[in-house]
């Protein structure tokens, strides 16, 4: 692994640790998914639980991207990287505003300022593309700032289910 894909490595990891559904309480007064149990596979302990169940959590997709002048994106749960066409090496490192079409990127930028001004955003609408360039609008999206204990500030996050995208 050559050191630039190494360092969005340890960035995707460090990030993913703050993208801990906390930050999403407690910004929006409500966690991003229901509390359950460690998840145990032949009684071997898989992951923390929490991450393992944000990756996996059917028809919601949760994005993440870092600080970074221009952003890149740091996490994708397997839904949004099926809503995005893209594999965790393709969208790990990738610049977040190539996932709007360059006329919605002015729009998702306000987004973007208005989150980091208020800490989050509710019931967003906007119009994605997928690597194969096929359209689809999100709707009732939630955008919000990934803050640590510590109120450090590491990216932001968004989530939407997948079962509320209109494709165009």
């Amino acid at each position: 692994m050559n050191a630039a894909r190494r360092a969005v490595a340890l960035e995707a990891q460090r990030v993913a640790g703050h993208a801990d559904p906390k930050s999403h309480e407690r910004l929006l007064g409500a966690p991003l998914l229901q509390k359950h149990p460690p998840v145990y596979t032949n009684g071997a302990h898989f992951g923390h639980p929490s991450a393992v169940r944000l990756f996996t959590a059917p028809r919601l997709a949760v994005l993440a991207h870092n600080t970074l002048e221009v952003p890149t994106f740091t996490y994708g749960s397997a839904a949004a990287l099926e809503a995005f066409g893209l594999d965790w090496n393709g969208l790990v490192g990738m610049e977040s505003r190539r996932s709007a079409e360059a006329g919605e990127r002015a729009a998702r930028q306000v987004l973007l300022d208005e989150v980091a001004s208020q800490g989050y955003s509710a019931n967003y609408r906007g119009v994605r593309i997928s690597r194969t360039g096929r359209r689809f609008e999100i709707q009732d999206a939630v955008v919000w700032n990934l803050v640590d204990d510590a109120g450090l500030t590491h990216g932001q996050a968004a989530a939407f289910r997948t079962d509320s995208v209109r494709c165009l």
